[in-house]
């Protein structure tokens, strides 16, 4: 290459200099405006779908169809009412703008009823126990009355004809039925 030669030296440095910076120029346009926004999907942007309520499966399938891929949070929740593996939530939220193959994250609803610890209800007031009970995604099942010097307090709580006692561990949306106390003179 002629770029090396001895005779007029700051003359070859600086043109190699211009020669590296055009380079560098060249390639950096290339990267930065061809490249790149091939890469990151520029300008392809989709709308979220919404997949709350949901099975997985379907969940995928339609996530697939409209270019986005889908991941599976590790926090799942619990909802009675809803079948288990469906969609609770996902972020980014429906209607939300993205670009394609955007990964969706969602919340699944559990496969099975979560362990929590049944409340000490022993004289509380039915109202009271309710309360308790539903704020823990317990559901109430019938109320019997038996008579007893604890007027309107709970005696015993009964999960399928086996008496429940505080601190033991039930599946959330399990039916309790609940006996309480009246004055035997109602009875009658």
């Amino acid at each position: 290459m002629k770029f090396l030669s001895r005779k007029n030296s700051l003359k070859s440095l600086l043109l190699n200099i211009l020669v590296i910076l055009g380079l560098f120029s060249l390639l950096s346009f290339v990267f930065f405006y061809e490249y790149l926004p091939y890469a990151t999907h520029k300008n392809q942007i989709i709308t979220v779908p919404d997949i709350k309520g949901q099975g997985l499966d379907q969940a995928i399938n339609y996530l697939k169809d409209h270019d986005l891929r889908i991941e599976v949070s590790v926090d799942s929740g619990y909802n009675l009412l809803a079948e288990p593996l469906t969609v609770l939530d996902q972020y980014p939220h429906a209607l939300s703008k993205v670009k394609v193959n955007r990964a969706i994250t969602v919340k699944l609803n559990a496969r099975i009823a979560p362990l929590i610890t049944f409340p000490d209800l022993t004289g509380s007031t039915p109202e009271l126990a309710k309360k308790q009970l539903s704020d823990l995604g317990i559901r109430i099942g019938k109320l019997s009355y038996e008579p007893d010097i604890a007027i309107n307090s709970i005696l015993s709580a009964h999960i399928n004809n086996r008496e429940i006692h505080a601190g033991e561990k039930v599946r959330m949306g399990s039916l309790v039925n609940l006996t309480v106390g009246m004055d035997s003179t109602s009875l009658n």
